[in-house]
């Protein structure tokens, strides 16, 4: 906010009031112990340099911390990934139908009546012979 609007003429407590009132608790610790209590007991100018010696440290950790990933060959692109898939999928839902089938009748089970499985092989078939 001070950044775009520079001409603001915001006193500098309010600054300082403003931008503690928003951060996270967390935060506020951090501000406190930098400050040697809390902030709002020193001067506005004090509280001011403080919360930008915060804010420059951080951001030049994070900019000395940011790892720079190089894209290599085995990247692509989402929606080429997906489309992949779903061609993979459907072959596989159309050969799903490609049963080969010998041409000899299908007959259930002469012990319980189901599909699947021979008379001998049913748990049936000791009380069925």
């Amino acid at each position: 906010m001070l950044r775009r609007c520079p001409h603001h003429e915001l006193p500098v407590w309010r600054q300082v009031q403003t931008f503690y009132n928003g951060v996270t608790l967390a935060n506020r610790a951090t501000i406190d112990v930098a400050a040697g209590g809390t902030i709002i007991k020193k001067l506005p100018s004090e509280a001011f340099n403080i919360i930008d010696e915060i804010a420059t440290n951080l951001y030049s950790f994070g900019l000395e911390k940011t790892d720079k990933r190089v894209a290599n060959v085995h990247s692509i692109d989402a929606i080429t990934t997906l489309s992949a898939q779903m061609a993979a999928l459907t072959h596989k839902v159309d050969n799903l139908g490609a049963v080969i089938w010998n041409g000899a009748p299908i007959r259930p089970c002469g012990a319980c009546g189901q599909m699947g499985h021979l008379s001998q092989d049913c748990r049936k078939s000791i009380f069925y012979s």
